[in-house]
Formats: structure tokens, C-alpha cells, sequence
């Protein structure tokens, strides 16, 4: 498929198709896919540690600090989008690295807790300089299968950073509840010089700036029902949403549930959340590798409904590879809603952008929901009670998709033709 019809993109060069095809900038966004999930997988876990350890905080203090993350990336995705869009993609990425790094290190020298809360939501806002113009550059230009082979080689280049972060974070816990937010401080400094290092060498930017600024001429003024997609993009978000709120809800209980109750030490629960990690990973893959449930309502709830019947066994699982048996399905399903709300956000777009901001800011808006609720849940009730409450989020989701799906007749003629499939369900 020639993406010149699309998107106004351009065929890379012969001889310079860089990382997976996707030209030069491939060298900057996969790269820095994988330091930065690592950092953000290690900060995530070890800021649980941390905030516990270091500032006495309570589980609803936790799941509010989550939260406070989340609240600061909507901000960045939504109120500084122009500022983001305005930005040439490498330098928006190398100013979020910076600001990252920052925002960690401010948390080191945080002297309460309320500080540690200002530097989290600033640690969000900068974040959302990273992934939706990221995104919108990797995808500029493709749409179909190669569309997806280049999503699906960044979130395995994502993915594995995301393994290895809570693992990270569990050792270096262990040693120093500080060692973690470190960890991550010096990561992020050191995608800032290598994205830096990559903007000076690399010469073929200068000539894929074209392709991606028609992208962004195209849709400028467009508002989001006139951008052009598939309406399977609306059922998407709806399971992407809940499956987020699910995320938050559990997420930020599990380390707390797995030491209290379960006797579980700081290593055993970064490994237990790097195979979840891991399952996330996997089911990536084989999501970027294959197109049967491209524009298929039903493969999106019948995995919501899944979903729903794993959070049910997970308070019931004691032995650590029952609860690691029960967290690959979760991660695996996660990467389902997750991969149906990517592709179908941005399959058909002229404002790619944009959608990957939207699609964020969903995330973000569960994340936020479920992280407030989660610890309030935890405290008060218990930790099965949060996992009930999971379940039955997913549960109206599934029903919530379908009517949704029904409603919307499909997807538009054009992204199905894009992707070699008809609308179905």
C-alpha cells in the first residue's frame, strides 16, 4: 500500500529505512521506547516503596499519589497539546526526557510528602510530551498492516523496557527505598543525551520533517468526528478505559496486599508484576503480527468478559505461581483492550496526533479513577473487595462495548478496505 495516498507520507530512501522500516526517526523512537518504559516501570513500583517508606504514606495517600501522575499527564495531553504539536517530535522527546529526569530527582530531595505529590503530577505533565508525539510520528504515513508491524515493533521495544522496570525496582528496594526513584532519574538523563546524540547525527530527519508536518497541515482545525477512522475506535476506548480504571484499581493495591497478607518480599512482587509484564509483552506481538481482530467487535468483549472472570480468581490465588499464572492473563488481556484502542484510534486518521493524545488521555482518566479508588477500597475493605470491584468495571465495559459497537454499525468502509478486511463482528 502506498501511504502517499494516506497520509501524505513518504517512502523512505533506499538504503535508509533505519529501525523496522519506519526510516531514521526509527533510530530515536525505539531506542528510547525501551529506556524510557524501563524507567517508568521502575519509578511506578518504586514510588509505592518509596512514598511508604520514606513519607509514612497510607494506602489511600498512595493510590491518590498514582492518581496525582495521571492527573498531571491529562493536563499535558489535553491543555499543553498545541505546545506538543508545535514541537518537532525529536525535541519533544528530548524535552520530556529532561524534564523526567528533573522531576525525579526533585523527588529525592522532597522533604514531605505533599512535595513528593507536586513533583509526581510535573513527572506526568512532562510525560505527555513523550508518547503521543512520539506516536504520531512513528505512524505518520502508514495505515494497514505496515501501520501495525510499526506499532508492533514499538511496544515490543516498550514492552521489554516495561519487564524489566518492576523487577528493577523490587531489588533496588530492597537495598534503599531511594534507589529505585535514582534508577529511573538516571535513565531518563541518559535517553535525553542519546535522543540528543541522535538529533546531531542522524541526517535523514531533516528530509521525514516534510512528511510529517503535511500530516499535521491535514488535520489542523478538524475536530475529532470529522478526522477521518474507523468507528470501532469508540468501543475501544470504552474497554481501554475500564481496563486502565482496572489497572490503577489493582496495580497500586498488589505490592501493598502481596507484603501484607501474603508474605511476599520486595523481589517476589517485582518478579510476580514482570511476568504480568511479560504476558503484556507476548500477547503484544502476536497482536502486532496478525489482523483477524481488526474490526471485530466481538473478539474486543469477549476479552473484556475474560478479563472480568481472571480479577475474580485473583484474591482466591495464594501460591506464588497461581498469582503469576492469574496476572499473565491480566497482562495479556490488558494488551488486548490496549492494542484494539491504539490501532483502531489511529486506523483512517488525518490527525494521528491528536488521536494518540486522546488515546492517552483515556488511559490516564482510568488511571486516575482507579487509583483513587483502589487505595480508598483497599483500606476500607479489603483487598478481594478491589478485585470484585475490577471485575464488575470490566463486566459493564463488555456490555457498555457491545452496545456501543451495535450502535455504530462497524467501521467505515475506508479503514476496513485499509486493513484488507470487511466491517464484521
Amino acid at each position: 500500500m502506498d501511504p502517499d495516498r494516506h497520509a501524505g507520507g513518504a517512502e523512505p530512501a533506499p538504503g535508509r529505512e533505519g529501525h523496522a522500516g519506519v526510516g531514521a526517526k526509527g533510530w530515536i523512537v525505539y531506542p528510547a521506547a525501551l529506556t524510557t518504559a524501563a524507567g517508568i516501570g521502575t519509578l511506578t513500583l518504586g514510588m509505592i516503596f518509596f512514598a511508604r517508606e520514606t513519607h509514612g504514606a497510607t494506602p489511600t495517600a498512595i493510590g491518590f499519589l498514582a492518581s496525582t501522575w495521571s492527573l498531571g499527564y491529562i493536563l499535558g495531553c489535553q491543555v499543553l497539546r498545541p505546545v506538543a504539536e508545535g514541537l518537532l517530535p525529536r525535541y519533544s522527546i528530548l524535552a520530556a526526557s529532561l524534564s523526567m529526569s528533573l522531576a525525579a530527582g526533585l523527588m529525592l530531595r522532597a522533604a514531605s510528602l505533599p512535595l513528593v505529590f507536586v513533583c509526581y503530577g510535573f513527572y506526568g505533565t512532562a510525560a505527555s510530551f513523550f508518547w503521543p508525539p512520539l506516536m504520531g510520528w512513528l505512524s505518520t504515513g502508514f495505515e494497514g498492516p505496515r501501520l501495525n508491524r510499526a506499532m508492533g515493533t514499538f511496544n515490543i521495544c516498550w514492552s521489554a523496557g516495561a519487564i524489566a522496570g518492576p523487577l528493577i525496582a523490587g531489588v533496588l528496594a530492597r537495598l534503599d527505598p531511594h534507589y529505585p526513584v535514582a534508577f529511573s532519574a538516571v535513565v531518563f538523563a541518559v535517553t535525553a543525551l542519546y535522543t540528543l546524540a541522535a538529533i546531531v547525527v542522524l541526517r535523514g530527519l531533516d528530509a521525514e520533517d516534510g512528511s510529517h508536518r503535511a500530516m499535521h497541515r491535514a488535520g489542523h482545525g478538524q475536530t475529532v468526528k470529522d478526522s477521518g477512522g474507523t468507528s470501532m475506535r469508540f468501543p475501544a476506548w470504552v474497554g481501554l478505559f475500564a481496563a486502565y480504571a482496572v489497572l490503577g484499581l489493582v496495580l497500586n493495591v498488589f505490592p501493598l496486599a502481596a507484603g501484607d497478607h501474603l508474605g511476599l518480599g520486595k523481589p517476589a512482587v517485582g518478579f510476580l508484576l514482570l511476568v504480568r509484564a511479560l504476558a503484556t509483552t507476548l500477547a503484544l506481538v502476536v497482536l502486532g503480527r496478525t489482523v483477524f481482530w481488526h474490526f471485530r467487535l466481538s473478539q474486543l468483549v469477549i476479552g473484556l468478559g475474560i478479563f472480568a472472570l481472571a480479577l475474580v480468581f485473583l484474591p482466591h490465588a495464594h501460591h506464588p505461581a497461581a498469582i503469576a499464572a492469574v496476572l499473565a492473563v491480566l497482562g495479556a488481556l490488558l494488551a488486548h483492550s490496549y492494542a484494539n484502542s491504539l490501532f483502531h484510534g489511529v486506523s483512517g486518521s488525518r490527525r494521528r496526533a491528536y488521536r494518540m493524545a486522546l488515546h492517552e488521555s483515556l488511559l490516564s482518566a482510568g488511571l486516575v479513577v482507579g487509583g483513587a479508588c483502589g487505595g480508598v477500597l483497599y483500606q476500607a475493605m479489603g483487598y478481594a473487595t478491589v478485585c470484585r470491584t475490577a471485575a464488575g468495571v470490566l463486566a459493564a465495559a463488555a456490555v457498555a462495548a457491545l452496545v456501543v459497537g451495535r450502535f455504530l454499525q462497524g467501521p467505515s468502509p475506508a479503514a476496513a478496505a485499509a486493513s484488507g478486511r470487511g466491517p464484521g463482528l
